[in-house]
């Protein structure tokens, strides 16, 4: 604000009104302070100017907007000029404020990036506690009926489809742009490639079943390698990679922020593109993998009458139903929060979770519960041949004894026999003991050749 004095006399100038979030300077010689307050007065000579600073104090408004006005007083000095009268005026100013709050970014807390990492981790440590299972027991029954290679990569494809939460806890309070442009576009990479593993192994596994049963009810002898079987699956992971490969290149998936109801104070990051090329890519990949599911599902329904052993179709239909469920329910609720990052987080990972987790379950809890009952019957079938062989054992050291103590007394046994005799009974208990291990030998070959013979149609 400048002040100037365009009369012929002298002025005094000072501070009527203002307020309480406006703060006035000056840098007047004459004044004792920079800061002008209500009251004091300043002489502005004839033909001078004075130059006042107003100073807002923001941190006493709320967001919006706020007026004031500032009022001066003015007062022509009348002694120092004969035949003149004072005169006294008074000078107003309007301020006009405008408060912006500061800018919210509705970042990701750490709270809620550490559930979602936890929910991942999770995800891993399954995939890689069943695969370790697998190798450790990949000779017994229920796992060479599975077939070790597809449930490997089944393991596989949940691990790589659950490591898609990692990008998804990604955003500008941890990484810069860049960084979350490499994360956007790393996602659809993720998700797609782990869901096809995943599903299209599972076909394939299926479907080599289907031929090899169909091939023995009609009397056709044929022989599937797991090279043959891996054509579908090589056909489906193709496609993927091609389109994901395309997307990336043409129109790849990046960072950007955006408002909440047109207001740039109040924003959130999300993945983006430019072009409209991303939907014909995103449509793709959703028949792909809508296809990979059905043709799994297919296969399922074709193998639902062959034992658990060796086809998971109850268990599968259990998991198509439940999916059908969660995906009816989630995704309107995905469009709804999706200007909330803090809740669209959570639930993608829960949605990621529950799918990976749900199909490692129940393909794998089933196959526990069954190596389990047999293992149990294996050990008690054990355990009671070898009590018969302990009983055995007794039984002919009784005899000796019985024996030995009738010649020590001196009795007169039924049949008596010198100690020739006693040895050559007992060269015979050692035989029998001998005979015994080699019976419980063959009995545990023989069980391992019954489970080889019952798998072997599938190798």
């Amino acid at each position: 604000i400048i002040l100037s004095n365009r009369e012929i006399l002298d002025a005094t100038v000072f501070l009527k009104n203002r307020p309480s979030w406006i703060g006035i300077r000056n840098d007047v010689a004459n004044s004792t302070s920079n800061t002008l307050g209500e009251g004091e007065e300043l002489v502005l000579l004839a033909g001078e100017n004075i130059a006042f600073d107003l100073a807002v104090r923001t941190e006493q408004l709320e967001a919006g907007t706020a007026l004031g006005t500032v009022s001066f007083g003015v007062l022509y000095a009348a002694q120092n000029h004969p035949g003149c009268s004072g005169a006294r005026k008074d000078i107003s100013f309007d301020v006009f404020v405008r408060v912006t709050p500061p800018p919210s970014l509705n970042q990701l807390s750490d709270g809620i990036r550490g559930a979602g990492l936890a929910l991942m981790g999770i995800i891993i440590l399954s995939s890689m506690l069943f695969s370790a299972w697998v190798f450790r027991y990949r000779r017994i029954r229920v796992v060479r009926a599975s077939q070790p290679m597809f449930l490997y990569l089944i393991c596989l494809g949940t691990l790589v489809m659950g490591s898609a939460i990692m990008p998804l806890s990604i955003d500008d309070s941890v990484v810069s742009k860049h960084g979350c442009d490499i994360a956007c576009a790393s996602l659809p990479w993720l998700l797609s490639m782990g869901f096809t593993i995943s599903f299209s192994a599972l076909f394939s596994k299926i479907w080599r079943i289907n031929q090899l049963i169909y091939s023995s009810q009609h009397f056709q002898k044929v022989k599937l390698t797991e090279k043959d079987v891996f054509a579908p699956f090589c056909v489906l992971f193709v496609f993927n990679f091609i389109t994901l490969l395309a997307w990336t290149l043409v129109d790849p998936l990046h960072w950007a922020r955006l408002p909440i109801d047109k207001d740039w104070s109040n924003t959130y990051g999300t993945c983006r593109t430019d072009k409209s090329a991303s939907i014909a890519f995103l449509v793709a990949i959703i028949v792909i993998n809508i296809g990979a599911l059905f043709l799994a599902c297919l296969q399922a329904y074709r193998a639902r009458h062959y034992s658990v052993e060796y086809s998971e179709s109850k268990y599968i239909g259990m998991a198509m139903f439940g999916w059908l469920q969660v995906l009816i329910v989630s995704i309107p609720v995905l469009f709804l929060v999706m200007e909330n990052p803090t809740a669209s987080f959570f639930l993608q990972s829960a949605l990621v979770f529950v799918l990976c987790m749900s199909m490692l379950l129940l393909i794998f809890v089933p196959k526990l519960i069954i190596f389990k009952k047999r293992n149990r019957r294996h050990h008690k079938s054990r355990g009671a041949s070898t009590e018969r062989a302990k009983a055995e054992v007794e039984c002919a050291l009784e005899g000796m004894a019985e024996e030995k103590s009738g010649e020590d007394s001196g009795l007169n046994l039924s049949s008596p026999r010198d100690e020739s005799e006693v040895r050559e009974l007992k060269t015979q208990l050692r035989q029998s003991r001998e005979r015994i291990r080699l019976l419980e030998e063959q009995l545990q070959k023989g069980r391992a050749q019954s489970d080889t013979s019952a798998s072997a149609v599938l190798f």
